[in-house]
């Protein structure tokens, strides 16, 4: 399990907001409050328990995950932000890893972390504007919208709005997000996502690590389906995609 992983599994968001915010009824699975980032007299801020996610619905139109609120409440990187919340969870986040195995054991969790960002992020498209098509494609074949978050389903729009933009937004550590497989080099030398304008599933290991992504195009782009490429924790030929669920 990765530090990500201990924080979501001891804290929820609404653990998280209400350190910063006053909830009008905060043991409901959807609690409002004022927005803390505009003015604002009528709540639209509100948090879903379901997703473990917030969003206001006013002047701002953003949203997010625990880590997302805390980074721009405090104006600090994600890096912060998650050592910020381990320690509310009561979680030691020194790494032991004064040796080789301890590093590259250091830099496989620092992959496994960029993983589970980018799945956040692509459950939030799925849910925003841009996944309207997406959702409803998955709602055809009986996938509503708290079943893709249960198992890893998201939206890759890509463009102006892409996850590398996001990244770097949040100050992720760029060496783990190339060597995780989410941004590939194009031919002209530029930067830019692995997966664009498709349906997103999480690969994860037996242990419930996110190691990889498969991916759908929604339009007529070639090839139709897209799988992160090989790094130092997907193996392709390796990976029994939903052995984790095995325990459920």
């Amino acid at each position: 399990m990765t530090l990500v992983d201990e924080v979501k599994a001891r804290l929820t968001i609404v653990d998280v907001v209400s350190d910063y915010l006053a909830l009008d009824n905060p043991s409901s699975r959807t609690p409002k409050a004022l927005c803390p980032f505009h003015e604002e007299r009528t709540p639209s801020f509100s948090l879903s328990l379901d997703h473990d996610s917030w969003r206001c619905w006013g002047a701002c139109g953003v949203g997010g995950g625990m880590f997302d609120f805390v980074m721009r409440a405090d104006g600090i990187e994600f890096k912060e932000a998650l050592e910020k919340l381990a320690r509310k969870a009561g979680i030691e986040t020194e790494l032991r890893n004064g040796n080789a195995d301890g590093r590259r054991k250091g830099r496989k969790s620092a992959l496994h972390q960029v993983n589970e960002v980018a799945e956040e992020f692509f459950f939030r498209q799925l849910e925003g504007a841009q996944g309207e098509e997406a959702l409803a494609h998955l709602k055809s074949r009986g996938i509503d919208s708290q079943t893709a978050c249960r198992r890893g389903i998201g939206f890759a729009p890509g463009g102006v709005n892409s996850l590398f933009a996001h990244l770097k937004s949040i100050g992720a550590d760029s060496q783990a997000v190339v060597q995780a497989g989410l941004i590939v080099k194009g031919e002209d030398g530029s930067w830019r996502d692995m997966f664009a304008n498709r349906i997103t599933i999480s690969i994860r290991d037996p242990r419930g690590n996110i190691i990889g992504f498969g991916a759908r195009a929604m339009g007529d782009a070639q090839p139709k389906y897209l799988n992160t490429h090989e790094t130092a924790i997907f193996n392709k030929s390796q990976t029994l995609y939903g052995l984790h669920w095995a325990s459920d």
